[in-house]
């Protein structure tokens, strides 16, 4: 018969590395697809130079910047029309901005003047190769500042309960392991219990052993040596003198 083991061991206090491991793997996915489509993508670059470049010009309209500082949001926006060459809407800005240098009587290096020029031809080159329904507006493309740049964001909250569902289902495994163990206990228990039972009922139903006939003997009878002693039982023999 074989005797259960002990009683299932109580709830771990040891560190869930399993879990750790996990999380920390989906935490390093959740990372490269924040890398691979905002930090390294040109749309979300593209979104970094103009969301400066707005903020050097200001809610006036460049009016009350210096030079240096046009000359700095001219090269952000040059920079964005790079990363975006099939949005119209960085070009537009750069012809603006000229204007605004003009405006100003600020001097506007001829380097800058041939990079606008060349990017707003390739601009509406690209553009006139693609069918008119197929133009739209970078806010409905999905290329605006106040779009890309909080994506990160957005991935990090919208993958939090990714986190919660695996922690929980850890959670829950753990304790239906918990109760399989204990089930199984109960089982070998119930299982001992019904060997033992039936071990006592067939005792209880073997004939009980026959009885001896024969008297239990009786002790002899005390004696009397010649000293005067009395002894029970048989007599021992001394060796002579």
């Amino acid at each position: 018969m074989r005797v259960p083991s002990a009683a299932p061991k109580k709830w771990s206090s040891k560190i869930p590395w399993g879990l750790f491991i996990v999380l920390a793997l989906y935490a390093a996915g959740v990372a490269f697809y924040i890398w691979t489509n905002y930090y390294d993508s040109p749309n979300y670059k593209a979104a970094q130079s103009w969301a400066t470049a707005l903020k050097i010009l200001g809610e006036d309209g460049c009016r009350s910047c210096d030079e240096k500082e046009l000359n700095r949001a001219f090269d952000l926006l040059l920079q964005t029309a790079r990363f975006i060459p099939d949005s119209r809407t960085p070009v537009d800005e750069l012809e603006s901005l000229r204007y605004r240098f003009e405006e100003k009587h600020f001097k506007l290096s001829k380097e800058r003047v041939t990079a606008v020029e060349m990017m707003a031809a390739n601009t509406r080159a690209s553009l006139n190769a693609k069918k008119p329904w197929l133009v739209i507006s970078v806010r409905d493309a999905g290329w605006a500042p106040e779009q890309l740049l909080t994506g990160p964001r957005r991935t990090v909250l919208w993958s939090i309960p990714g986190a919660v569902f695996i922690i929980v289902f850890w959670v829950y495994t753990q304790f239906s392991r918990k109760r399989a163990l204990a089930d199984k206990h109960e089982a070998q228990l119930k299982e001992v219990e019904g060997e033992v039972e039936a071990l006592g009922d067939f005792r209880r139903g073997l004939p009980e052993a026959p009885r001896s006939s024969i008297p239990p003997s009786k002790p002899p009878p005390p004696r009397t040596t010649r000293s005067g002693v009395t002894t029970t039982g048989r007599a021992v023999k001394r060796k002579p003198q």
